[in-house]
């Protein structure tokens, strides 16, 4: 029943999301996620001073930023945004670079430990609250994909179809609010089927092929 539920999912939100144009140039240059969040403790040193997870880190169409929040929800409102690394100018914003003492770089060395890096540098955006619909976007209207922009789409549709189950309503999603119908046609289900079948025919990894199998059946 919840494989059924998935699918379902993933057809609603492949109906609703408007596409946007993917440039792969453009997300090809920004940096990692590890460098960037060692970039912005380096130069806001008071940062260090709060406790862990009242920063997070999120990557955007127009580059790198660090949002600070009050209440530890990295998916609510932010308190205080600051870019810290520009995509248009291709630079990050502060370069006034100190070292960190060691008990800062280990303080440090756990902050990135909490974030999913493989997923960020996959992701073309990432980090906040409807980046898994944003990735879907920016992806599914692409006739050609590279294998890791494959799998950042397949990761991305079922990130939302995941949320969308474990909420068990279909009404109101963490990562979406304007999914908020829960019929489907079938003709929307037989564009899903189609282009299930086109993604998987495009993926040449077999284990990706597996893998995703067994995400979409809760293995």
């Amino acid at each position: 029943m919840k494989s059924i539920l998935t699918l379902i999912s993933l057809i609603f939100l492949v109906s609703q999301v408007d596409a946007q144009k993917y440039n792969r140039k453009h997300f090809e240059q920004y940096p990692d996620c590890a460098e960037v969040i060692q970039h912005f403790y380096e130069n806001n040193h008071d940062a260090l001073k709060l406790p862990r997870g009242r920063y997070w880190f999120e990557k955007r169409q127009d580059g790198w930023y660090a949002c600070l929040h009050d209440d530890y929800n990295r998916y609510g409102k932010a308190s205080k945004e600051q870019m810290v690394w520009d995509a248009k100018a291709k630079k990050y914003l502060e370069e006034d670079n100190q070292a960190l003492t060691v008990s800062n770089q280990q303080y440090l060395a756990g902050i990135i430990r909490e974030y999913h890096l493989f997923e960020y540098k996959i992701w073309p955006v990432c980090g906040y609250r409807n980046a898994a619909t944003d990735v879907i976007k920016l992806l599914s209207p692409v006739k050609k994909l590279t294998d890791n922009e494959l799998e950042a789409l397949a990761r991305a549709y079922n990130k939302v179809s995941g949320y969308l189950i474990e909420y068990n309503t279909l009404k109101t999603s963490v990562y979406d609010s304007t999914l908020n119908k829960n019929t489907f046609s079938s003709e929307v289900l037989t564009e899903y089927v189609s282009m299930a079948k086109k993604v998987w025919l495009t993926t040449k990894n077999s284990l990706n092929k597996i893998l995703l199998i067994a995400q979409l059946l809760d293995i």
